[in-house]
């Protein structure tokens, strides 16, 4: 699988990672700090040692910081 191959929002699961970041950094982050943290790393302890292409980790990673991202921008 090359770059070329790297496919973001491709199964139900990828909206998963997309609600996570966006629920985390949206609601959680400015009330509850360390929940938010402690999540973050789960998850990222939780894709790097799941056995997966490492393309499709690359992009549930992605998928996630866009949520992130969408929802730092929801909470400013």
């Amino acid at each position: 699988m090359t770059m070329a191959d790297l496919y973001v929002f491709d199964d139900k699961r990828s909206v998963f990672h997309f609600i996570l970041g966006l629920v985390l950094y949206s609601i959680c982050l400015p009330n509850y700090y360390l929940i938010t943290e402690l999540v973050t790393l789960v998850f990222i302890i939780y894709e790097a040692t799941e056995p997966e292409n490492p393309i499709g980790t690359l992009g549930d990673f992605i998928e996630f910081i866009l949520g992130a991202i969408m929802g730092l921008a929801l909470s400013v």
